[in-house]
């Protein structure tokens, strides 16, 4: 998606996205801006704040960047998430500086697998 997409998705800059459940696991999207307006920055959030269930997964994380077809930013990364953490333990962000490229060729992909710990 976008980062025109993301603020879509996420209408009012700061605020979370209505929950998307992958594999069961309850996931949010946020986008907010430095407040020099130099920095975008997406975050995906795992939620799991009305959840009573015990659980723990691992997530691996694969966020890539492309402008014009030419992949600008990639980052992987392998993370433990469960029930009792706090959700701003579980995230993984994406800084983008908005001056660098255009918005609407900046595309910003997320894959998310999980499996149980």
């Amino acid at each position: 998606m976008s980062i025109d997409d993301v603020t879509k998705v996420c209408p009012t800059v700061g605020e979370t996205s209505p929950v998307t459940r992958i594999n069961g696991f309850p996931w949010r999207l946020r986008f907010t801006r430095s407040e020099d307006g130099l920095f975008g920055e997406v975050a995906l959030i795992c939620d799991k704040s009305t959840e009573s269930d015990l659980w723990m997964s691992k997530t691996f994380f694969n966020t890539q960047i492309t402008c014009g077809g030419a992949t600008v930013h990639n980052q992987s990364m392998e993370q433990w998430f469960n029930s009792w953490t706090s959700s701003e333990r579980t995230s993984s962000h994406i800084r983008i500086r908005n001056d660098s490229y255009s918005r609407k060729n900046v595309q910003v992909e997320v894959l998310v697998a999980t499996e149980m710990g």
